[in-house]
Order: structure tokens, then sequence, then C-alpha cells
């Protein structure tokens, strides 16, 4: 599970590539493909056992950071008890560094950095992070 350029909620793990995001959702031991429900629509991700329809119930559901190429999406049960969703999303947008997978969540190791690098004044970084598309509204981790 790679979660470089990522960060992980209480639902899931995520890194990103400048042209992808791996989302990794954990379910339960010996799940088979039939019994998850994964879509994936230009700006939105619900991922959820078949069955459970009720928003509380979904492993995660929400609006993505941005839109995403639909039909280069896919996604696979991984891990050796069939315990993990691994969803790949292409980005429709390359070379814009996502802050979060689903808007709200987690900041990405990238937001941090923007955060670090404003803190201690390093101009460069903060265009470079900026250019990148880092959502510059993400919590400091020091101040919350």
């Amino acid at each position: 599970m790679d979660t470089t350029n990522g960060g992980r909620t209480d639902r899931y793990s995520w890194g990103q590539s400048t042209t992808e995001i791996h989302v990794y959702v954990a379910v339960p031991k010996f799940t088979k493909a039939k019994d998850v429900l994964v879509r994936i629509t230009p700006n939105t991700l619900l991922v959820a056992m078949k069955g459970e329809r009720a928003e509380s119930d979904s492993l995660v559901e929400g609006g993505l950071f941005r839109q995403v190429s639909v039909d280069e999406c896919t996604w696979t049960l991984e891990g050796s008890d069939n315990d993990l969703v691994h969803i790949y999303l292409e980005k429709s947008d390359s070379d814009i560094m996502w802050s979060a997978v689903i808007q709200g969540d987690v900041d990405s190791d990238a937001g941090k950095n923007f955060l670090v690098a404003a803190r201690e004044g390093r101009a460069s970084d903060i265009v470079r992070l900026l250019r990148s598309g880092v959502d510059v509204n993400c919590k400091d981790p020091e101040t919350g």
C-alpha cells in the first residue's frame, strides 16, 4: 500500500503521483467482488458493501477533490484474504497534487509541506506547492 504524497483517514489510505490516485479501503476478510459496490463518477466516489445502501453504512462516500477520467478508473480486491479494495483513479488534470481524495478529508503530505514551508518562510517551496494545486485551506498540524 503506497501512501506517498497522500494520507490516511479512519476509512481509507491513499497515495498519488502527478497523474493518478490510489485509494485503499479495508473490507471484511474473504470479501467477493460481487459483494462490493464501487461507483466512480467524474466528481464522486462511493465504496460500500452491497446491501448497505444508507449513507452511514458506506465505507467511503463523497465529492472528489478534483475530477477524474472515469473510463480509466478501475478497482480490484487485494490482500491475502481479499480484505482490501484498491481503487485506481486517473486524474483529469495531471500535474495537480491533491490535498485530499474526498473533499473535507485528511490533508495530504503536500498540504502539510505547504504549511511547514510557509511557517519557515521558504518562498521557492511555497510557489512550487501552490503551482501543484495544494489546498491552502488545510489545517496546521501544530496549531489545529
